[in-house]
């Protein structure tokens, strides 16, 4: 079957969700998808200072089987909270078991917080595919208490597959604790073997400026002021790509004030980035 939501000029205000579970996640918002298709708009409305004691502090999209399409367009995300150190997303966290495609269109993230990864967005590919496309938008003072100010892409196990593209956007005054002050991009196959886990980033004429990986119980600790891109394990696959992008006055307090790469002390998985015409300033 198919399940249709759409909200427009809506405010979503001071909302919380107590359970603990990423399966519980969503202050404002739990999208769930369990078989056939989900399809929800978020246009032109606001989600401000909703919590999730779980992930996504506003809204919480779960693919456990059939396919999910979630768009966004032109709303503000400010303030909300994701409070679990593990599962993470400030504002939206997208879990996939099975195929999702999420696009977000205009509109602002503004100092989105979370426990864990992520202060603004967390994109999961879990065990399916998790597309996640942002143009035109804009992300300022996220901050998240490990990796990824504002966005964190991960491919966590066998056969799973996140892709985030960024394009004409900003990403400017986000911190991180451990990795990736704006953007934190990780493949890591935990059941190893022939099977893949492949994160993929592209930022596309976007600007990454003044974003922070500092940690306060450790001044040498935290890598990749703007973006962290990394791979672990048998199978683990990260690729990062910048076009006519610029990184600017970035700062870690370990190395890659604009850019870590990282690869672990195997031989059996890659790591890749790609710069064209882009610059970067420190």
């Amino acid at each position: 079957g198919t399940a249709t939501l759409r909200v427009t000029n809506t405010v979503f205000l001071r909302n919380t969700t107590a359970g603990y579970y990423f399966y519980e996640g969503g202050g404002a918002i739990r999208l769930q998808s369990n078989n056939g298709t989900n399809n929800a708009t978020l246009d032109s409305s606001q989600f401000i200072s909703n919590t999730a004691i779980g992930g996504g502090g506003a809204v919480f999209n779960s693919i456990n089987s059939g396919t999910s399409s979630l768009l966004i367009i032109s709303s503000q995300f400010y303030s909300n909270t994701a409070q679990d150190d593990f599962y993470g997303g400030g504002a939206l966290y997208i879990r996939n078991s099975a195929t999702s495609n999420t696009t977000i269109t205009g509109g602002e993230f503004l100092t989105n917080t979370t426990g864990a990864g992520g202060g603004a967005i967390y994109n999961d590919g879990g065990i399916g595919t998790s597309r996640l496309t942002i143009s035109g938008a804009l992300f300022r003072n996220n901050n998240a208490a490990a990796v990824g100010g504002a966005l964190y892409n991960h491919a966590l196990d066998a056969n799973s597959f996140a892709y985030l593209h960024v394009i004409s956007s900003t990403l400017a005054y986000n911190t991180a604790v451990s990795g990736g002050g704006a953007i934190y991009n990780f493949g890591y196959n935990r059941d190893g073997g022939v099977t893949v886990g492949l994160a993929q980033t592209m930022i596309t004429g976007t600007v990454l400026y003044n974003n922070t990986v500092n940690d306060p119980a450790n001044a040498s600790n935290g890598d990749g002021g703007a973006v962290y891109s990394g791979a672990l394990d048998t199978g683990s696959f990260a690729t990062f790509t910048a076009v006519n992008s610029t990184f600017s006055n970035n700062t870690a307090d370990g190395d890659g004030g604009a850019l870590y790469n990282y690869i672990g002390n195997r031989d059996d998985f890659t790591t890749t980035i790609t710069f064209t015409a882009s610059s970067l300033v420190t």
